[in-house]
Formats: C-alpha cells, structure tokens, sequence
C-alpha cells in the first residue's frame, strides 16, 4: 500500500466495483453522460488519461449504455480488445438488488437464455434462489460474503430456465448503495452466460470458505484496498481504535499504522506493501491498540480483483481477534514447559510409548540409571531394555493389557542397563487417549527396588536364622526344665528326708544348712517355672477372643483372695471394656500387675485403683496402688527379666513377672509403662488397640469396690 493519493477524485468504491467486474473496457457515467469512472480495460484501450468529467464523444468506437441504478448508466464500448471480449460484452445483462425490498431487477439478453420473456424481469429474492441449482446455493453463500468483506464478487453458477435445465452464468457486480449506518443496502453488477466454462477454480472456493470462517470467529473489521487509485478503507470495531466511526469509510494508511504495537510495525508495514504489490498475504498476527489496551489481531487478506492484464485492482481482507487464543497458546505452551520439566526432573524412572510400543520419551533419571542417551532409545521398543523372560511378558502381555484396561499396577520386572548389569523394578502405567478415545500415548514408572528387594531378602535370611535359633532355644529350653528338674527334685527330696531322719542329731549350724539346701532347691524349681512360663508367653500364637475385662478383673481378685485378705486390700474399680484379647495373656497380664501392687505395700493395708479410658484406637488401662513406689530412674528397668529392685529377703519373688506383662501387652499391639515415685505408690498403664478391622465392642463392665479391712 502507498499513503500517495490519485490525481483523480476519488469516486464512489461501489461503482468502481462494478465497472472493475466487467472483462472489457466499460465506463461510468452520470445522468448527464459525464464520466465518473473508467475501468482499467477502458484505460488499457482508450488511454490513461484523466477521464473524470469528460464526455465520450469522439471515442473512436460504438458505445452501448445499460442503466444502472440512481439514474446512472454504464458504457460499453464495443471495440474491445479482442473479438472474445467483445461478443461477451455483447451479452451482458444488468442486476440490481434491493437488500430492503429483497428484490432483484434484470434487463437484458441473459433473460432469453433462460427463456423468460421480455428484456426487464424483478423477482424476489428467495424466488430466484429457488431456481439455483442445489449445488451451486453454498457457493453463492460465498459470494455473498464476498461482497460484505471485500466489496465485490465473481462467481459462475447454474440458474434453471424456463425448459427446467440448468443455464451458466458469470455473475459480477459489488455494493452500489450503503445505508446511513454504514451497512450495504443495494448492490449491482452485470450478467452474462458462461457456457463452456467450469465452475468456479478450487481456489475460489476455498478462499470464499476461508472468509465465512473469518467472518463467524471474532471478525473485528473489513479492509478494502484500491490498488489503482491507492485509496484504503475499512469498516467494524477498528475504526473505533482509530477513533473514527465504525461505519466505514476511507482512511490513511498512518492512522492504521499508528495503533499498530511499535515492535509489529515493520511486519504489517512488510505485509501490507505486499498487498499493494498485489502479492498475496495469507495470514499474520500482530498488535493493535485498543481503548483497553493492546490486542492480538490476525489478518486475512488476499487480491480479490485482477485486471485481464493479471495486474492487481482490489486486495480485501478481514481483521480477527485472536487474543484470548494467543493467551491460550501462551499458557499451554507454559504448561508444556512445565510438564516436561516435572517429566525429566521426577525421582522416578518414566518411560513413554506410543500405541506401537515404540519410545517417545523418557527422562532423566531413567538415562542415568540405565546408561542410554534418549537419542539412543528414542523409537526402540520398551521391552527391548529388560532381560528376555521380562520382554516377552511386556510385548505380549503386560503392554496389550495397559493398551485394552489403561493401566497396570505394581508388576515386577528385571531391566538391563546398557552395560548389561540388572535392575530390580516394580512398574506401574497408565495410558492416554486422543480426543475420540484411541490408545495415544502409555506412560510408565518404573520404581528401582533392587535395594529394597536385597534388604528384604537380607531380612527374610536372618528372620530364617532368628526362627531356627527360637526353635533351638526352645528345645534347649524343654529339655533344659526336664533335666535341670529331675536333680532339683531329687535334692529337695534328699533334703526333707535328711530333716525328717536325723534332725534331732544335726546341730544348729547343720539343721540350718540343710533349710538353705532346701529353700535354694525350691528357689530354682520356681525360676526355672518362670522362665518357662515367659518363654511360653513370647512364643504361643494369640487366640483372639472377647474378652470382658470387668469380668477377668473380677475372676482373679477371686484368684488372689488370700493375698488381698493378707494385705487387707482396698480395691476399687471403674467400668472396663470389652476388649478382643488372648484370654490367657491378659490374664497374666492382670495377676502380675496385681500380684505386685499388694506385694509392694508400704504399711499393712493397700489401696489400688482400676481404670480404662478410651483413645483414638483403643483402650488405655491404669492400674494404681499406693505402696512404696519407686525410682522413676528404674521405670524401663522394672520390666526387664530377673531385674529386681529389692532383696529377696524384703520380697519373694524372681522378677519376671513385668517382663510377662510386657510381653503380652507388646503382643497384642499396644505398649505398657509405669510412672512411680518412692513412697508414693506407682500406676501402671497399658494400652490396648481396637480388634482388627475396627471391630470393637465400646460396653463396658466394671467390679465393684471391694475391702479386705
């Protein structure tokens, strides 16, 4: 485009339209005979002068006037180019179109082609659509936004006649009346028969489609440019951007170019000289200033009129709004970015196929654990990395289930780096679909667990030994109480028989002697039980039952009666649960813990304190007493086997009987602990966690307070 003006006044770009439709010279005349306008054919054959104003008497040829609309005419001289153009001009007719009347005028030859009478016919509209060949109506939809983008159009099409078959016709013309809104309300042109010609060229077709998708996506604004006379104009919501009315109208190349963003100006200022030249512009983004700011706009443009000679007469085109597009671009483009990076920078081995099986991706950590580049494995299948039972599963197996089902779960797999060296994986995949449900891409996650497995299987290899060293240790155990027993009994027997028999004869210091044979023999019969009975609790499978601890509390109470009564004990007891337990191991649970509070009292009464309380997920049990308490120094201590804190002189017994508490509290999945001070009793606490499955019974029983007094 040039911002250079004609020489000539510019005239109505309707007019110029029909004439430049025309193949042959023809002119524009007023009411008068006076010349408006000339073609670039009448230039070619009469002169390129200034013709404006001027008459065409004395034109060297025969001149025919067909009338067009408000009172002007056209002329057609008949010393056309060539015989061709000539007997063309010969048969062209005139169409006018009332937009407000929806009728169409037509005076002239082509009347009789389609064997209607008389040289002037007006019809409707829709009746003349109707004779349209079927075909032939979505390209005069064409058409007809042609004349909205670009003020003109061209196009050949099939009319039925009178005698029912179809007739060729060559329509031109352009937009010869706007409103005062701006919008076109008459159109004209000319029309001729076309037979021996084809269809309208592909091109046009698709050129013609290409300006109704621009028209329906956010259109913003037409462009019309005249090549000849360099005059651009434009209509829609960009005259609003220049600051101008958006009905249309000519405007200056530097008021477009001025809201044109500074860094795109050289590219439309690239393009739009290109127009001008008559070259064609498909597309090109750039931005434009709007009143809240600044937009994406694609222009689609193209030349839409050409002289016989080929030079350009008309480029045209369309202004589209693409900014919510180019955002939408920009953020999927920041999105991609940011799942690649997420991709590559996973601490998990991915590996993505396409629906072949073949490698289009894998990232970093799978490289640097396998040893490959992914140039080197791009376009490989994915089982070819795994040692060849484990390929074989994956090609026939594993990959067409992820393909059918759209994912696998946690199988093990053995993949071989590049150096041959196997790697333990546990794999999971997920396939990805298109838009119309077809296998796109599989993405799989390999899971390294070569470390895992070795620890495992370094664990299961000691749990192996520890479970051989148990039963070893249990044997031993058996046979160690059956042996160590029998002498013990035979000593103990020895012993009172000596006591009975020769009591009398022994002295002091001898009768003594044999009452520490005898106590030392029964010391061990008792360790050796109790150490029995805590291997036997450690080691025997629990046998879950409901167990009613307000009832267990009760039964050994019962139980203990003499050492209560001997200890004139002060027993008081809070609701407790029913609880799914080993029956036998909470019972030596609550003996020991009992058995210890009325051992360890501190003057010649106790008084000890049963409570339970529920947790998150479980039960937690206090048992309390007020007797002589103890270090809190010794609170792990206490629970160690044969750990004593006193004499046995102070108090009998072999200090396993914590150990057997803690035992069966452990067993069972809780924890016991102990919080004392000396001289001030000590509570012992032990949790109980819910029955497997969140089965759990929240009844509680309790024992009522009882004294020994």
């Amino acid at each position: 485009m040039s911002e250079d003006e004609d020489s000539e006044p510019a005239t109505d770009i309707t007019g110029e339209a029909v004439l430049n439709a025309l193949p042959g010279p023809a002119a524009l005349l007023d009411v008068s005979g006076a010349v408006l306008a000339v073609n670039a054919a009448f230039r070619q054959a009469f002169g390129d002068i200034a013709w404006t104003g001027r008459t065409l008497e004395g034109l060297p040829a025969s001149v025919t006037l067909r009338a067009v609309a408000g009172g002007a005419s056209i002329a057609l001289p008949e010393a056309a180019a060539d015989p061709r153009e000539a007997a063309q001009s010969a048969q062209v007719s005139a169409w006018d179109f009332d937009a407000r009347t929806r009728l169409l005028r037509l005076t002239g030859p082509v009347l009789g082609l389609l064997g209607l009478p008389g040289e002037d016919l007006e019809v409707g509209i829709d009746e003349w659509a109707e004779r349209i060949a079927p075909d032939d109506r979505a390209m005069m939809a064409g058409a007809t936004f042609s004349f909205m983008v670009a003020g003109v159009a061209d196009v050949e099409y099939r009319v039925r006649g009178e005698d029912g078959e179809y007739v060729w016709l060559n329509l031109r013309g352009g937009v010869s009346e706007f409103g005062p809104d701006g919008r076109p309300v008459r159109y004209a042109g000319f029309l001729s028969g076309a037979a021996g010609r084809q269809r309208l060229d592909q091109n046009f077709i698709e050129r013609e489609r290409a300006l109704v998708e621009a028209v329906s996506a956010g259109l913003v604004g037409i462009w019309n440019y005249d090549v000849a006379h360099q005059v651009l104009s434009a209509r829609g919501t960009v005259m609003e951007w220049m600051g101008k009315l958006p009905g249309g109208g000519p405007i200056e190349l530097g008021d477009w170019m001025a809201i044109v963003h500074p860094d795109d100006v050289e590219i439309a200022r690239i393009a739009y000289q290109r127009l001008g030249r008559g070259k064609a512009v498909e597309v090109f983004d750039h931005r434009m200033r709007t009143p809240s700011g600044w937009r994406w706009v694609r222009t689609r443009g193209a030349v839409v009129a050409r002289a016989e000679d080929g030079r350009a007469l008309r480029s045209a085109g369309v202004l589209i709004d693409v900014t919510s597009e180019r955002d939408y671009a920009g953020a999927l483009k920041a999105e991609k970015q940011r799942f690649e990076s997420l991709y590559r920078s996973t601490p998990v081995m991915l590996h993505s196929l396409d629906a072949q099986g073949r490698t289009l991706l894998v990232n970093d950590l799978w490289c640097a654990r396998m040893g490959y580049s992914e140039d080197e494995v791009r376009g490989r299948h994915g089982w070819e990395f795994f040692i060849p039972e484990d390929a074989r599963r994956i090609r026939e197996e594993i990959f067409p289930q992820v393909i059918r089902h759209g994912a696998v779960d946690t199988v093990p797999l053995t993949a071989l780096t590049r150096s041959g060296a196997p790697i333990e994986v546990r794999l999971s995949a997920f396939l990805e679909r298109d838009a119309e449900g077809q296998p796109l891409i599989a993405h799989g996650a390999f899971f390294d667990v070569s470390d895992l497995n070795a620890a495992r299987r370094d664990l299961e290899h000691h749990a192996a030994a520890l479970e051989r060293s148990n039963r070893e240790l249990d044997r031993f155990a058996t046979i160690a109480s059956h042996d160590m027993q029998e002498p013990l009994r035979k000593i103990s027997a020895f012993a009172s028989l000596l006591s009975r028999r020769y009591h009398d004869q022994l002295d002091a210091d001898g009768r003594q002697s044999l009452d520490y044979l005898v106590d030392a023999a029964g010391r061990m019969r008792r360790l050796i039980d109790d150490l029995l009975a805590y291997s036997r609790t450690s080691k025997r499978d629990l046998e879950p039952e409901r167990v009613d601890l307000g009832e267990l509390l009760s039964e050994t109470l019962d139980g203990l009666s003499l050492m209560v009564a001997e200890a004139r004990a002060e027993i008081e007891a809070g609701p407790l649960p029913v609880v799914m337990a080993d029956l036998t191991l909470m019972r030596l649970l609550f003996q020991n813990l009992l058995t210890n509070a009325l051992k360890y009292r501190k003057g010649p009464h106790v008084r000890i304190v049963v409570r339970a309380g529920r947790e998150a997920d479980g039960w937690r049990i206090t048992v309390a007493d007020d007797g002589i308490g103890f270090d809190p120094r010794f609170a792990e201590k206490v629970f160690a086997p044969f750990q004593r804190l006193h004499t046995r002189e102070a108090y009998a017994g072999t200090g396993i009987g914590l150990a057997i508490c803690q035992q069966a509290v452990e067993r069972h999945g809780g924890r016991i602990w102990v919080d004392a001070e000396p001289g001030h009793g000590a509570r012992f606490h032990f949790t109980l966690p819910d029955a497997p499955g969140g089965q759990d019974d929240h009844g509680a029983t309790g024992c009522p307070a009882q004294s020994n007094t």
